[in-house]
């Protein structure tokens, strides 16, 4: 069985969130313009100086301060189940958020090369297809993180978003 979603339930002290801040980084290259490798034969990599710095920083939760949905603790994670395989349990999660989305009513587009959105005129969500994705679990995480603004539309949770998607409106 696919582990249950993660929520604050509200009951407990509001979790405390950490800060991380990413800068970018890029593959040293040599004189040549070719990529210099480590001792194991991957690329290394150099701190890119930008001419307009992008600041991205994510708040993150530890899990122990976290409920499921039904109030109850968060069960210790495992990292690997006896008898369950990564591919047994990749395919109930995968048909677990395909029925989500299924009951949802969404209506996906694989119409797009390089870009995945929600498209309000649309009314949809325009992915690249599954196949592009280097592993399919993060074709559904695409997926349902667009379906996640899709769920902000007035005809749905009608989440404000007039103030940005990352602002405190479209986050009630």
């Amino acid at each position: 069985m696919p582990k249950r979603p993660v929520i604050w339930s509200g009951r407990a002290p509001k979790p405390k969130q950490s800060k991380l801040a990413f800068t970018k980084k890029a593959d040293k290259l040599d004189e040549n313009g070719r990529p210099v490798l480590d001792d194991q034969g991957s690329p290394e990599k150099v701190e890119v100086r930008l001419q307009r710095p992008i600041v991205q920083s994510y708040s993150v939760f530890n899990a122990a301060q976290l409920t499921l949905q039904n109030g109850e603790p968060l069960p210790p994670y495992k990292e690997d189940e006896p008898g369950i395989s990564r591919e047994d349990n990749d395919k109930e999660v995968f048909a677990l958020l395909n029925k989500i989305v299924e009951n949802s009513g969404v209506k996906i587009f694989h119409d797009q090369k390089e870009h995945n959105f929600y498209g309000r005129s649309a009314e949809g969500i325009h992915l690249v297809p599954a196949r592009a994705f280097d592993e399919p679990m993060y074709y559904h995480a695409a997926k349902m993180h667009e379906m996640g603004h899709w769920t902000g539309n007035i005809k749905r949770l009608g989440r404000h978003s007039s103030d940005g998607f990352c602002k405190g409106g479209y986050s009630q």
